[in-house]
């Protein structure tokens, strides 16, 4: 069986009304929504002091939600891969 696929999407509310709406969707655009929850984590961005990894096209993140800590190198194009 494969792996379940993250999808991530990035909206930008500007009214309380419209979030309590998407929050309580059975569907937001053509994707199911599941049920939603709230989880602390804490991202930190990492480069060095010459900005090299940005300057390459990519961002180093360091992401910790409880006791789990993750580190991932994404790319900054916007290429269809």
């Amino acid at each position: 069986m494969a792996d379940p696929v993250e999808v991530e999407l990035k909206y930008r509310v500007t009214a309380g009304p419209a979030v309590e709406r998407l929050l309580d969707a059975d569907w937001i655009g053509e994707l199911a929504a599941g049920t939603w929850r709230t989880f602390e984590l804490e991202d930190r961005y990492l480069d060095t002091a010459d900005a090299a990894l940005a300057r390459g096209g990519y961002a180093a993140r360091l992401r910790r939600q409880g006791a789990a800590v993750k580190l991932t190198l994404k790319s900054l194009g916007r290429g269809e891969g």
